[in-house]
């Protein structure tokens, strides 16, 4: 499964399901991501992690069967199952197609989509729902904490003959708890502020960054959102794999990135790595304390990466 900050649905593609006892519903879902989308029925299932005394589960939680979804050429989120999403209610939205045996494959692209539920498009769209995203059922029923953590190594596969027991492709996900876990982290918490909806709603996990700074070059101030449809001028999205960057923000990184690659004459091998400067990334902290963040180029630098392209060195930092 993909873990994402950045969308709130269960989603697991229909030949995955096996003999799992379901329940249709009259919902039906079209969800969009930066890459591709798909479309499905939402059923009602029982849904467990864990194992021993350590197994929890919603006996009926929404999990949503992907019947559609193509991105480049392969099914949405290939080579996984699907996609658990882990931000708010509110981006988990559903059409109630008043019957369970809605013909789903009809409507499998965006326009299609409008088409079915959108006011500008038809006289009678679907009502929309908000569903309850899993790890808000598992909060409410109070089976977990609301908290939960990740720890990983890369954001791009690593290279190797053997790529599933590679430990750089290796992490944990803990649900539930993370101070606990002092066997994976060394030093203090820092805490940065959540820019809050202000009708307490919620949708992506957004955070105010104010400056960016490439190693001992004067900072980039980063300006507040320039748009009133905008919460903040940042997100913190697990299910992107770059520090994706505003145009004039990127400039400034990729400027004087490469000014310094110029004066050292570094090429982009790894013994290289400690002549490129640490990236720096301001953000708000509780009490109004900033909190610098450091991107260290073992970290915007992924060597040895397997990409769609093939085996190289890329540089983790788009412009978005």
């Amino acid at each position: 499964m993909i873990l994402d900050t950045g969308s709130s649905t269960l989603a697991v593609w229909h030949d995955k399901f096996g003999s799992t006892p379901v329940t249709k519903t009259n919902n039906i879902q079209f969800v969009g991501y930066g890459t591709g989308h798909w479309t499905g029925p939402v059923l009602k299932a029982q849904i467990g992690l864990g194992t021993g005394e350590h197994y929890i589960d919603i006996p009926d939680a929404n999990i949503s069967q992907i019947q559609s979804g193509i991105y480049r050429g392969q099914r949405q989120f290939y080579p996984t199952d699907g996609i658990l999403g882990l931000a708010y209610q509110s981006l988990n939205n559903a059409a109630d197609a008043g019957t369970a045996d809605f013909p789903i494959s009809n409507y499998d692209s965006q326009y299609k989509w409008l088409e079915l539920t959108s006011p500008q498009y038809t006289a009678n769209p679907l009502p929309t729902v908000h569903l309850t995203p899993f790890f808000t059922e598992l909060e409410k029923a109070e089976l977990t904490p609301n908290k939960f953590a990740f720890m990983t190594r890369r954001s791009i596969t690593h290279y190797s003959t053997d790529l599933a027991t590679d430990p750089l492709n290796k992490g944990w996900f803990i649900l539930g708890e993370g101070e606990q876990h002092t066997e994976l982290y060394t030093g203090d918490f820092l805490v940065v502020t959540e820019v809050a909806e202000p009708n307490g709603q919620g949708r992506y996990y957004n955070t105010n960054m104010t400056a960016i700074q490439v190693g001992d070059f004067l900072p980039q101030v980063v300006e507040p959102p320039s748009s009133s449809y905008l919460l903040s001028n940042s997100i913190i999205d697990s299910g992107t794999n770059t520090l994706s960057l505003a145009s004039n923000i990127y400039d400034y990184v990729l400027q004087h990135a490469e000014l310094l690659a110029q004066r050292l004459g570094v090429p982009q091998t790894e013994e290289d790595l400690a002549k490129w400067p640490a990236i720096y990334v301001t953000l708000d902290g509780e009490d109004d304390s900033p909190v610098k963040l450091e991107i260290k180029p073992e970290t915007y630098w992924q060597l040895n990466s397997v990409t769609a392209s093939g085996r190289k060195t890329q540089f983790n930092i788009s412009k978005g």
